[in-house]
């Protein structure tokens, strides 16, 4: 497959007739559809020196670190070197996890993360960026989108629904008496079971 990555703050356009298995080649986490390429932001491959492990050893990284102040005074502080990394991780969807929500839980459902609850009522695959506009004269007004998201190029059906992994059915939705918060307990009730 043919893909266009663009990573978009350095500017660097990967020509069309690259091949996504070729970008990923040397990679430890390789590259999906869908994905921005932000390896060329940190590292300048003719700086680099082979067994150069620290950020002060690289100039060109060092400094574009720099350039974002806040991160890397982080960086440099090293407090959040330790960071936690749940082994499990419990996404609560409803129809209404859209736009940025819905990229937050394909990011996380990328990482492995359970799903539970209903699928989004917006595809993974779809239109996005909607900006507002207004006739001067008539005052009509609309939104057109400005992208096509594509979270899942190779696989069409997950492209149009998202699958939940524990889906709140009717028979469990009935079995919790219709409760408001029947997804909070079909979670509740999963990692109950998980738990014991």
């Amino acid at each position: 497959m043919q893909i266009m990555l663009l990573a978009i703050q350095s500017g660097l356009t990967i020509p069309p007739n690259l091949i996504l298995e070729s970008i990923n080649k040397n990679r430890a986490v390789p590259l999906v559809l869908g994905d921005i390429d932000f390896a060329p932001i940190f590292a300048d491959a003719s700086a680099v020196r082979e067994d150069s492990a620290s950020v002060a050893e690289n100039p060109e990284r060092l400094r574009k670190y720099r350039m974002a102040a806040s991160f890397f005074t982080e960086h440099e502080l090293g407090r959040h070197a330790g960071f936690y990394c749940p082994e499990n991780i419990f996404v609560l969807m409803t129809p209404w996890t859209s736009s940025s929500g819905l990229d937050m839980v394909l990011y996380l459902y990328r990482a492995g993360a359970t799903l539970i609850g209903m699928p989004s009522a917006q595809s993974p695959n779809s239109w996005g960026n909607l900006p507002e506009w207004r006739l001067d004269n008539s005052s009509i007004s609309g939104e057109i989108s400005s992208s096509f998201d594509i979270a899942f190029g190779d696989d069409p059906e997950r492209g149009q629904v998202l699958p939940v992994h524990y889906p709140l059915t009717y028979e469990k939705l009935a079995a919790y008496d219709f409760d408001h918060n029947a997804i909070f307990l079909l979670a509740l009730e999963l990692l109950r079971d998980r738990c014991n």
